[in-house]
């Protein structure tokens, strides 16, 4: 029987490239699936006892385990997990041995999968009278690929959500159960890498009590704090005639920061975020153009105070390196920082909307935006939002990586 938790997670997609940078890897980091389908595991198995292991990434492999003790991972696809009664039980017990566990298929959702699990609260990311009027804003669940659970000491789940994006003759399409299984060897060799940070909501009760909306709140030491971090990728592969290619990735790190120290409203918090985000381009793809909004959805209630980068005319050179200033409220600040000229403008868009246009990039860039809001009551959200055009084989091919990411105090 699984244990009832309650975990705040925010909706994701969430995928780690295939071909990532070398100077990444970590040769003697190794990780192992083991698959609950028979014919995947006889499959994989043969691939890899072919080549030694999988060889997904540079520098890295992911084996196909013989058995699952063996293994550092079980990934069970929704189908098997949905058929076999068995299945659910021995998905149990691995979770409760604080095994990594991947489910994958077709139309999956954090609801659905904790339905089908037991686990009452695992995706309830919306919280208890969440922005009082606004509670039943329709917002639609993105479907993934494949998610990830580990139990952790604390009876919590590390959540990772994954979504595999291809296309074919420059038409997307299902990707087919061999790039999944692929993706999931590929997420776990990541995982034991270190390359991902668990998605998982963190609550500090001595340094942020839980605050009464009808009082102002207590200014506790530190004057702010981290709330909540999450990392987030997704990848494009395209068919290039004989097999399914990675062309470009968009990886997401972010961070919720609170303000307590100017925060004087008795209803209203005050809230910033640093998206951390690079773009790789692969196999000779090339750049067209970046687009990343930081949107809130009850625009009616929160308010935006600030945003940065301003524009790429500001800027710091500093040999290859040029910094561009992000300057928030209440004294943060940062830089956005790129090896290489960019090419970008912001502005503010209508419903508390912040937008920056990358119109200029070489194969590789890192770009750091922030957004301000005053947040009202105990639940702060905002979407981050990121599209990205590149050019391959002389077409077009768009992949997006949205998140929203909520924090219910």
């Amino acid at each position: 029987m699984f244990r009832k938790v309650v975990l705040a997670v925010c909706a994701a997609v969430l995928c780690v490239p295939v071909l990532a940078s070398a100077e990444r890897q970590d040769p003697a980091v190794s990780a192992s699936v083991w698959f609950a389908d028979p014919a995947a595991q006889v499959s994989l198995q043969k691939a890899a006892t072919a080549s030694g292991a999988l060889s997904l990434s540079e520098g890295g492999a992911a084996d196909v385990a013989a058995s699952v003790d063996e293994a550092t991972a079980a990934a069970v696809s929704a189908t098997l997990l949905e058929q076999d009664e068995g299945m659910k039980k021995q998905l149990a017990g691995w979770l409760s041995d604080g095994k990594q566990v991947y489910i994958y298929g077709t139309g999956l959702t954090l609801p659905s999968v904790a339905d089908q699990l037991g686990i009452d609260e695992l995706a309830d990311a919306e919280g208890e009278d969440m922005k009082a009027a606004n509670k039943n804003n329709d917002k639609k669940e993105e479907t993934v690929h494949i998610v990830g659970l580990q139990t952790t000491a604390s009876g919590a789940y590390h959540v990772t959500s994954v979504k595999v994006d291809a296309s074919k003759d420059g038409k997307d399409v299902r990707p087919p159960v061999s790039l999944l299984q692929q993706a999931v060897a590929e997420t776990e060799l990541a995982r034991a890498r270190g390359d991902q940070a668990p998605i998982e909501g963190m609550r500090c009760y001595e340094c942020d009590p839980y605050p009464d909306p009808e009082e102002e709140d207590p200014i506790p030491a530190p004057s702010e704090a981290t709330v909540l971090t999450g990392s987030d990728g997704t990848t494009k592969y395209v068919y290039n005639g004989s097999a399914y290619i990675a062309v470009a990735s968009i990886t997401s790190n972010w961070s919720l920061n609170r303000n307590y120290s100017h925060d004087t409203g008795a209803n209203f918090d005050l809230f910033y975020i640093r998206d951390n985000i690079q773009i790789d381009l692969h196999n000779g793809a090339t750049a067209s153009n970046a687009s990343i909004y930081h949107r809130l959805p009850y625009y009616s209630k929160d308010d935006i105070a600030r945003k940065g980068p301003s524009n790429s005319s500001i800027v710091t050179v500093d040999g290859a390196w040029r910094h561009y200033p992000v300057e928030m409220p209440w004294g943060a600040y940062w830089n956005s920082s790129n090896i290489g000229d960019l090419s970008f403008t912001s502005e503010y868009q209508p419903n508390d909307t912040a937008y920056w246009n990358i119109n200029a990039f070489s194969s590789k860039v890192t770009f750091s935006p922030g957004t301000a809001w005053v947040s009202y009551y105990t639940y702060a959200i905002i979407d981050l939002l990121h599209t990205v055009n590149v050019q391959y084989n002389g077409s077009t091919h768009s992949m997006t990586l949205n998140r929203t990411v909520t924090y219910d105090y």
